[in-house]
């Protein structure tokens, strides 16, 4: 009861406030072009607020009905609103400039003001305070903010009193204005939603006063500036002035669009890798971002995701981001999100490509060096988390386009590669060779150098690469026994395939340990020890040179000479 009472006391305040507005201007009728600018506005406001109350009755598709909604974010609310913050903003600084320089301080507020209107049309459309510089949504915006409005007002009312006491008009317009936007946008809110919302959703068409009274108080504002720079400049001089607003007004709208129509399309073609993933039901994974290209054991990933639908998505969306270890594929860091996008995934317009970006946070922990997959899944179901995904559906994948399929509903996007944050030790036996085509570099190993006598030794190798590595190869090590001839053969890729060649950072090093079991057919004797690099899917060895240059012959690099001699043998 308390909060509908104040709800109703909150309108009566607002409703007092407009009374006021008309009286005031009724005493001084505004000059032509504010009266009509004012009536447009309020035409404008009384369109959308009918548009936002269709919307409600959910007759049209979910796009549109998001798109008039004026309860949500980037639509056409915030667009509008952000245009009357943002020239309220620029009719602010024309009226610091109308100023004499030696008025410093009187210019320094109304800079002060464009600069306040203008960061809160950002915050409109782009939807700042929602997180308050963090990554989840909160309500910890409305204390500060509530705060800097009283700031402002009693900056204002300080103007007034020391500088602008003629303008009485000017000033009773603006403090209407910030009266009407505070109660409409802090208290109305909260008291429709405690009064009446939260026991009843089908009243969320109270929500509308909230919206259509900033916009109101935002009217109000512009059109006391508006009127006194017209009072103010006269001639080719206002001319100017009201170019500017036009000009300023139309470039912040074409922003805006292009933000929201666009922008993300332009990236996903100049800046994002191409995946090109169709899902089921006319989604499609256009590109991806990924940074950083290396990371480190409790570090963080992040993935922005470009998404198209191809048509309207009957599901709201969810997604899951998994980095998963290879090659026995456990997942050892994950990011789940409600919506796959910026906005629920029913509300996309067609063809529009929308931008998400999702954090990996990495365990402290973390095995490295070694590269982990991002896996990719689309789903819908239960919410919130704690859930078994079993409960989940996936959205099948039609076709992985540029991404490799992990399952029916999950793709590998990409792989990271994760290194310890020390540096490798110097290597025990300096060695340079270079495979030229593959930008690597074995620097340098470490052999037994004493006669191994037991059944399994240890041998590592230093790499370090100056390009990515264009593909995955496959290691050998042989051991040539010096009188027969014969040769052991101990193959695999580099560090237990956990950190494929393909997955090798630019100019990084790294150091791969190999434990080496000998098979029981092994005679005792003398061995040399060579190893290279080939390619597993045609058998072809890497081309290797030396330190000077010289291909390698066979490209086989020789490490030196091993002793083997178990226990059974010296007996």
């Amino acid at each position: 009861m308390l909060f509908r009472v104040l709800f109703w006391l909150s309108l009566a305040v607002i409703g007092g406030a407009i009374v006021i507005a008309l009286l005031v201007i009724a005493r001084r009728p505004l000059k032509p072009f504010a009266r009509n600018l004012l009536l447009v506005l309020i035409g404008l406001e009384i369109a959308v607020a009918g548009a936002h109350l269709v919307s409600l009755a959910n007759t049209m598709p979910p796009f549109w009905d998001w798109f008039f909604d004026l309860q949500l974010e980037l639509n056409l609310g915030s667009i509008f609103s952000s245009l009357q913050l943002m020239v309220i903003a620029l009719a602010a600084l024309l009226i610091a400039f109308t100023l004499p320089v030696r008025q410093r301080w009187r210019r320094a507020y109304w800079l002060l003001l464009a600069a306040g209107f203008a960061f809160l049309s950002i915050d409109e459309f782009y939807a700042l305070h929602e997180t308050m510089g963090s990554r989840v949504e909160t309500d910890a915006w409305r204390i500060p903010y509530a705060l800097a409005g009283l700031g402002l007002f009693a900056l204002t009312a300080a103007a007034y009193w020391f500088g602008f006491r003629r303008q009485v008009r000017l000033f009773a317009l603006l403090f209407i204005g910030f009266i009407i936007m505070a109660v409409a946008g802090i208290g109305i809110e909260e008291f429709a939603l405690r009064g009446w919302v939260s026991e009843n959703q089908n009243a969320r068409w109270m929500y509308v006063f909230e919206e259509v009274f900033e916009m109101v108080g935002a009217t109000i504002i512009l059109a006391g500036m508006i009127s006194f720079l017209q009072e103010r400049l006269s001639g080719e001089r206002w001319v100017r002035a009201g170019r500017v607003l036009v000009a300023g007004g139309t470039i912040w709208t074409l922003w805006l669009l292009f933000v929201l129509l666009f922008q993300a399309r332009l990236e996903a073609a100049l800046l994002a890798q191409p995946a090109n993933v169709e899902f089921e039901g006319g989604l499609r994974l256009v590109g991806y971002r990924l940074s950083p290209a290396v990371v480190r054991p409790g570090g963080e990933i992040e993935l922005t995701l470009y998404w198209e639908a191809e048509a309207g998505l009957p599901e709201d969306y969810s997604l899951s981001v998994h980095a998963l270890s290879h090659p026995e594929i456990a997942s050892v860091a994950q990011s789940d999100d409600l919506h796959a996008g910026p906005i629920p995934s029913r509300a996309w317009f067609p063809h529009v490509v929308l931008r998400r970006t999702v954090w990996i946070q990495l365990p402290d922990d973390l095995p490295a060096p070694q590269s982990y997959w991002l896996m990719v899944r689309v789903w819908f179901g239960p919410w919130p988390l704690g859930r078994p995904w079993q409960d989940t559906t996936g959205v099948p994948v039609v076709d992985a386009g540029q991404a490799r399929p992990l399952a029916h509903d999950s793709i590998i996007l990409d792989a990271v590669a994760a290194l310890p944050e020390a540096k490798p030790p110097a290597p025990v036996i300096t060695a340079v060779h270079t495979f030229p085509t593959e930008g690597i570099h074995l620097e340098g190993y470490d052999l037994p150098q004493e006669p191994v006598t037991v059944s399994e030794f240890g041998v590592r190798f230093w790499w370090r690469t100056d390009a990515p590595p264009p593909r995955d190869l496959q290691q050998f090590f042989q051991l040539i026994d010096r009188e027969t001839g014969a040769v052991f053969s101990f193959d695999q890729p580099p560090f237990g395939g956990r950190f494929p060649t393909s997955d090798w950072p630019a100019n990084e090093g790294f150091v791969d340990e190999w434990a080496i079991v000998i098979p029981d057919d092994m005679p005792p004797g003398s061995y040399d020890v060579l190893t290279g690099l080939y390619d597993l899917t045609t058998m072809e060895r890497a081309t290797v040179v030396d330190a000077d240059g010289n291909p390698v012959e066979a490209n086989s690099i020789y490490l030196g000479a091993l002793e083997y001699r178990p226990p059974a043998a010296e007996s």
